[in-house]
Formats: C-alpha cells, structure tokens, sequence
C-alpha cells in the first residue's frame, strides 16, 4: 500500500478513474484542530456533511474566521498526499504549507485518519506529523 501511494503522488503511476467514498475522518492537532475530532461523512448509503460553515468566536479581529473549513475540507488530501493546497505567501511566490504550518500552535503533533471506500474497497490511511518529520503513514487497502 505504501509502495502505491508513492508511485501515484511522485507521478510514476498513472490512474484510471477511481471512487472514492470517505466515510468518516478524524483530525486531531491539524490547524485549529487541538483536540481530537471525528466526522462521520458518509453512513449507510447516506452522505452525513452536506455544507461546511463556521464563525471564528475566539477572535473577532482576526481577518480569517479560523473556524477550520478549509482545513476541515484540505485534510483528506494532506492524509493522502501529505501537501495541502498552494497558498500564496507575502511575497507571491507560491508553496504548499509545511508540517509547521499544519500542526496546532498548542499540540506536538498534526494526525488526520480516513476511513471509506475505493471502487467498494474498504480503506483507511493516517497520516500523523510533528514539525519536523512524517511520524507515521499507514494505509491499509
């Protein structure tokens, strides 16, 4: 599974079209996820997050709500990549954000569990970071 994952994000294998069902996720020190959280997705047969909202109630002055839904949304793609999305920096260079970056001001590390289906195979990847390196990858197909 390991070997998979490399070769589909370094771009040595080349993928059919795939479906992809997740069914619940789990974040626990990612972005402005300090304790640990868990969505149930998808539960049979029906899809349980619909629209992601949030207001930010710890800090009206801020420019960004920092309720968490891009990260909420960014997640499963950082579980099974291990890059986020590219934002753009003061300096308008782009980059994707560093473990630095995902992991909570207040935790040691960044974890993000999956659990689904691909083409009705049941699932489950966590990845888990500290600042500085990759902790733990496991998936399991």
């Amino acid at each position: 599974a390991k070997k998979l994952l490399f070769e589909v994000e370094s771009g040595m294998k080349k993928t059919e079209m795939v479906q992809l069902k997740l069914q619940t996720m789990e974040v626990e020190g990612y972005g402005p996820f300090k304790d640990s959280v868990q969505y149930d997705i998808f539960g049979n047969g029906i899809p349980r997050i619909r629209v992601v909202s949030g207001d930010n109630v710890d800090d009206s002055s801020s420019t960004s709500n920092g309720s968490g839904k891009t990260s909420l949304v960014m997640a499963p793609i950082w579980a099974f990549t291990g890059r986020t999305e590219i934002k753009g920096d003061h300096s308008w260079r782009k980059r994707s954000l560093t473990n630095v970056d995902v992991v909570n001001d207040e935790s040691k590390t960044a974890k993000v569990c999956l659990h689904g289906e691909i083409n009705d195979t049941p699932f489950s990847i966590e990845r888990v970071v500290t600042r500085t390196a990759l902790k733990k990858l496991t998936f399991v197909y």
